[in-house]
């Protein structure tokens, strides 16, 4: 927008070098032509002073862009940038894989798993989880074989979740905000 200005300035500059020439053609005595060429170059030298000065205000605007370039991006500039990223990359996809992509990529769906990962999915507690389901497993199967049961395939569920329910626990007892920090 600025070179527009600039440009609109250098033309009317320009138009108005052409009318003080125009009037030195015009003038019949020598002393009419010499006030004319005072004025030609009056406004010749106006013209350079414009030229400088807009010379200065382009490099500070081209300044102040570098400085709005170096900031932080904002998050609707953020947000433009990952759909433009993940439209780029479903153009790679099959269609069934689009699809999901774009199920799993919206803003709710992924709001809810951060939210589930913050505060539901415990890493102490998935481990505990597993690490009963396992020892459990084991020692069921182990007692069915040799007392001739059935297997019962909600028994590991219900080991995964006494064993979350215990890691949760322990977590809490070992994160609590009443125990000193040692560090």
């Amino acid at each position: 927008m600025s070179e527009r200005l600039k440009k609109h300035e250098q033309l009317e500059d320009h138009e108005t070098v052409r009318s003080a020439e125009r009037q030195t053609e015009k003038a019949e005595t020598k002393e009419n032509a010499e006030a004319a060429k005072l004025n030609i170059e009056e406004v010749r030298k106006n013209v350079e002073e414009l030229e400088t000065a807009n010379r200065i205000d382009v490099n500070k605007s081209l300044n102040s862009q570098k400085d709005e370039d170096s900031l932080p991006p904002n998050k609707a500039v953020k947000a433009t940038s990952l759909n433009n990223y993940l439209s780029n990359i479903r153009s790679n996809l099959s269609p069934s894989s689009r699809k999901f992509s774009k199920v799993i990529h919206n803003q709710t769906v992924e709001t809810i798993s951060e939210i589930a990962a913050k505060t539901l999915v415990r890493p102490y507690a998935i481990l505990l989880g597993g690490i009963f389901t396992l020892i459990g497993s084991g020692l069921y199967l182990f007692y069915i074989r040799h007392t001739g049961y059935k297997y019962n395939f909600l028994v590991p569920l219900i080991l995964f979740a006494g064993g979350f329910i215990i890691g949760l626990v322990t977590e809490l007892l070992l994160k609590s905000p009443t125990r000193k920090n040692r560090s």
